[in-house]
């Protein structure tokens, strides 16, 4: 999984980088004095430019066009500790509604597409999924998706 901060500093080794902060690895974190954070844990806002990034498992955490990042939410802490215990408090990760995540993601990318219909080999595929994994979502989403969507 990629390195990842929230709105303050920068991605290691994503595009656009480098024209933000300057070639190589002299690169220095910028300050960002209008940006914000708040801590996941407690609540507190985090104005020094202290606050701790990382990522939680989270089955229904689906990125809308990074496939990789599926199944992590991005968290931040105001301090290590808060950072640990958002990892001890992570909620259950349930495969079939990672599952589901992906193949609505799919359905909605062939929807953007403007493709009237799709195979399941190419839902499968675009999904990233197996055909039992996609059995599994399916019965994942009529036992759990309570918004009809």
């Amino acid at each position: 999984m990629p390195a990842m901060v929230g709105l303050r500093g920068y991605v290691p080794g994503m595009a656009g980088d480098q024209e933000l902060h300057g070639p190589g690895p002299e690169r220095e974190r910028l300050p960002c004095p209008d940006t914000l954070e708040t801590c996941d844990q407690c609540g507190v806002l985090i104005t020094d430019g202290t606050e701790r990034h990382g990522s939680v498992p989270d089955s229904s955490a689906i990125h809308p066009t990074q496939p990789a990042w599926d199944g992590r939410r991005m968290v931040v802490a105001c301090s290590l500790d808060h950072l640990r215990r958002l990892h001890a408090q992570a909620r259950p990760f349930i495969d079939a509604e990672l599952w589901a995540g992906k193949l609505l993601r799919a359905l909605k990318e062939a929807r953007r597409a403007d493709q009237i219909e799709v195979s399941v080999a190419e839902l499968l595929d675009a999904a990233g999924l197996t055909p039992q994994q996609m059995l599994t979502a399916v019965r994942w989403l009529e036992r759990y998706d309570h918004d009809g969507s």
